[in-house]
């Protein structure tokens, strides 16, 4: 239930930015905040992975990634975008380390290999 939450709020914060971007920038905004989402997390992630065995990592990058979305939304009404894509490329590296998190945890939840065949098609 947890994993689909942040899923769904990761989704709309994805639209969201990039028409944040589109209505700043045009389609080359929406090029640029999406390569400077992903990459700083495709070159940090591999360095945070074995923080992943830790329960309570996972609980502090939801908070961070929930405290980012609740910051946009509040510079959001104010104009500059600045400080929005900052606080996007921070909840996106969250966000790349609560999955890899996520997918180390998930087999602790099961109890035998059926369970975690079908729990990963569904987050999958």
């Amino acid at each position: 239930m947890s994993f689909t939450l942040a899923w769904i709020a990761e989704w709309a914060f994805v639209v969201g930015i990039g028409v944040v971007a589109y209505q700043d920038a045009g389609a080359v905004g929406v090029g640029i905040i999406g390569t400077l989402r992903m990459a700083p997390a495709a070159v940090i992630a591999p360095f945070v992975a074995p923080l992943a065995d830790r329960g309570r990592f996972l609980a502090a990058t939801a908070l961070v990634r929930t405290v980012a979305f609740a910051g946009v939304s509040v510079l959001l009404p104010f104009g500059d975008v600045l400080p929005v894509y900052a606080l996007a490329v921070i909840a996106s590296i969250v966000g790349t380390l609560y999955r890899t998190v996520h997918s180390a945890m998930l087999p602790s939840l099961c109890r035998r290999s059926s369970d975690i065949s079908g729990a990963n098609v569904v987050r999958g």
